[in-house]
């Protein structure tokens, strides 16, 4: 489950990221324009050191680009060039955001997803009056079988194409999809889809090789 606190988040996510894609050669005209927020689901990281937010974000044309995050306590080296920026979170802190694409804890979710038939975790949010649980706005769910092992991800390429980015792995090709094709209800292999308020049928948001 993902542990979520009542606070204040400076400056607020959506405006943090559409600003960080103003400069991607492909997407930067959408944000430009603007985007509006849609909906984000989360994955857990095992380890529970690492925030995992995938963003739905809507453009002023109808398009919606899919953008996973990473949130970490500390800042990353290794990570240094995928810096999406900071935040100040009211309770936790000063947050480092990172392209979720390039951040190998994020990236093992997504396969773990496909492979086993994940789906997003539940939401808790910490109030003064206890845990309550939130009702997601985006769901998602692997296409795989449940009960297959977790690969770890030992080495990482990145290959940005004009809809996304492929994640090389060694092992695995993972495709994440940055342009979301909202006719592409189904993927010839594993996969993972999602659906969100005003996206009710299902489409792929990821697919793996």
């Amino acid at each position: 489950m993902a542990k979520l606190h009542v606070a204040t988040v400076s400056p607020p996510k959506p405006e943090l990221i559409t600003q960080w894609l103003s400069s991607d050669p492909t997407v930067g005209p959408l944000a430009a324009d603007g985007l509006v927020a849609l909906g984000a689901y989360r994955f857990d990281d095992p380890a529970e050191a690492v925030g995992i937010e995938c963003h739905l974000l809507g453009g002023r044309d109808g398009s919606v680009l899919h953008v996973p995050v990473t949130y970490r306590a500390e800042p990353e080296e290794s990570l240094s060039e995928h810096l999406v920026g900071t935040l100040e979170h009211s309770v936790l802190g000063t947050r480092w955001v990172y392209d979720g694409c390039a951040d190998p804890i994020c990236a093992g979710e997504f396969l773990h997803a496909m492979r086993t038939g994940g789906t997003q975790v539940e939401l808790i949010v910490h109030t003064d009056d206890g845990p309550v649980v939130r009702e997601p706005n985006a769901t998602v769910r692997g296409s795989g079988s449940e009960g297959a092992a977790r690969s770890p991800i030992d080495s990482m390429r990145l290959e940005p194409h004009g809809t996304g980015t492929t994640i090389q792995t060694g092992a695995h090709t993972i495709d994440i999809r940055r342009i979301v094709d909202l006719d592409d209800h189904s993927a010839a292999g594993a996969a993972l889809l999602g659906a969100w308020n005003d996206q009710p049928d299902p489409v792929v948001l990821a697919t793996l090789a």
